[in-house]
């Protein structure tokens, strides 16, 4: 994935994640934290909120439940 700012606060990056707990791989704007399922959804598909997204799978939605993966990380 190409490094891409975010479409929807314009104030930061979006990056890759991988919730340490599940595996799954998410892409979070740094800023605003949308978050988007897909590298080729971001600006496109509905995103949801971290938080939110985060509690719906019984976590908190804390930063340190996730690992920051290298940009060119495509989904699992």
């Amino acid at each position: 994935m190409e490094k891409k700012w975010c479409p929807g606060c314009d104030q930061g990056w979006v990056v890759p994640v991988r919730v340490k707990r599940i595996g799954q791989t998410v892409f979070v704007c740094e800023e605003c934290e949308t978050t988007w399922f897909s590298a080729g959804g971001i600006g496109n598909a509905h995103p949801k909120n971290f938080v939110d997204f985060m509690e719906s799978i019984g976590l908190q939605g804390l930063w340190t439940e996730v690992e920051q993966l290298p940009n060119d990380t495509e989904p699992e």
